[in-house]
């Protein structure tokens, strides 16, 4: 994590831009994922 920061600066737009949509997918993904576990849970019970 440290790396990203002192980096952060020789990072051209795109990889920041890439960067951030990545964190921005797994955020997505991971609700996703956590609202479906609820639901079949949900839907077991």
């Amino acid at each position: 994590m440290a790396f990203v920061f002192n980096n952060w600066r020789r990072f051209t737009p795109i990889s920041k831009f890439l960067l951030f949509s990545l964190i921005l997918t797994l955020f997505f993904v991971g609700n996703i994922v956590n609202y479906v576990v609820k639901s079949v849970s949900s839907l077991g019970n």
